[in-house]
């Protein structure tokens, strides 16, 4: 058994100000609710093996406040083309992984997130995937080789506002 964990980045700030998308920051909440969701995996014994985050301002730091809020023990790499990178991307993405992760975790944007989860899982409507959401996607395979479309079952699609931590964040 293979798990993805898909983790939209924390509520950021607007362009205004901003060159570049891609340099967007945090708000207090997105930071606020990167620690809650990192707290929360650690508390469902959920952590990655893996985590696979944006380069992306806002996404690294959704990925750093949670692997620290969390104490996951994962090992961390940036991956630059999750920025923009499509379902199809992604998919080929993971596919490249080592088989000694049982579970992968992705930081990254919407709407690829969205339509990755609906491609895996076989989804006939839009997935409703805001900002520091989680899903946890389940695959019945050994190697992430194996790994495509349509064979996911989704095991939680979490929210912030739908979790109470019982660690400060």
């Amino acid at each position: 058994m293979k798990s993805i964990i898909i983790f939209r980045h924390g509520s950021a700030n607007a362009t205004t100000g901003y060159e570049r998308d891609y340099d967007r920051t945090l708000t207090p909440r997105g930071v606020k609710d990167a620690k809650k969701m990192g707290c929360y995996l650690s508390e469902k014994s959920i952590k990655p093996d893996l985590v696979l985050s944006s380069s992306a301002i806002r996404a690294r730091k959704t990925a750093e406040a949670a692997h620290t809020a969390g104490n996951w023990k994962s090992i961390f790499f940036l991956e630059p083309k999750i920025y923009g990178g499509s379902p199809y991307f992604l998919l080929d993405l993971i596919k490249q992984q080592d088989d000694s992760y049982s579970s992968i975790c992705l930081v990254g944007h919407e709407p690829n997130f969205s339509s990755f989860i609906a491609k895996v899982i076989n989804a006939s409507t839009c997935i409703n995937f805001s900002t520091a959401a989680m899903a946890k996607i389940d695959f019945d395979i050994k190697e992430w080789t194996r790994i495509d479309f349509g064979i996911g079952t989704l095991d939680c699609l979490t929210h912030p506002k739908e979790v109470i931590s019982n660690q400060e964040v």
